[in-house]
């Protein structure tokens, strides 16, 4: 089963097929990761498998795809999501319901700043000099 397709949508996971999703992730391999470069497995490794702890994930973006949490909360854990864009925190809200989910950014900065959507939202941003390399690159 591929939770993890460029193409998924929140439709694509029926909340009545959820707790099947879930299962089949616990128990799948520690192994297996959900995030893009591995910090699932790193956290799987210090802490047992049956450790139920609490992580923060700014910049959270979506519950499964790119996600250093997905695992940890299939395998019990729970904790707090921060993501500003309305589509990541729409799944965020649907398909974590242990979690606290939060819609804002969050930085050093008190004043107000421009997120910028780009055509994958992993790579939404608030820096104009990375949108300008993102497209010219």
């Amino acid at each position: 089963m591929n939770f993890y397709s460029d193409s998924i949508e929140s439709d694509q996971f029926p909340l009545e097929k959820i707790e099947d999703y879930q299962q089949e992730i616990v128990e799948s391999s520690v192994n297996y990761s959900c995030s893009q470069e591995c910090e699932d497995i790193i956290l799987l490794e210090i802490f047992s498998k049956n450790f139920k702890g609490f992580y923060v994930d700014f910049g959270a973006f979506h519950p499964f795809k790119f996600s250093n949490t997905c695992r940890l909360y299939e395998l019990g854990w729970s904790g707090v999501n921060v993501e500003p864009s309305e589509k990541g925190f729409g799944l965020l809200e649907k398909f974590r319901k242990r979690d606290l989910n939060v819609k804002c950014l969050v930085g050093d900065k008190t004043e107000v700043v421009h997120f910028y959507h780009m055509n994958e939202p992993a790579l939404n941003t608030t820096s104009k000099e990375r949108v300008d390399y993102l497209e010219t690159n």
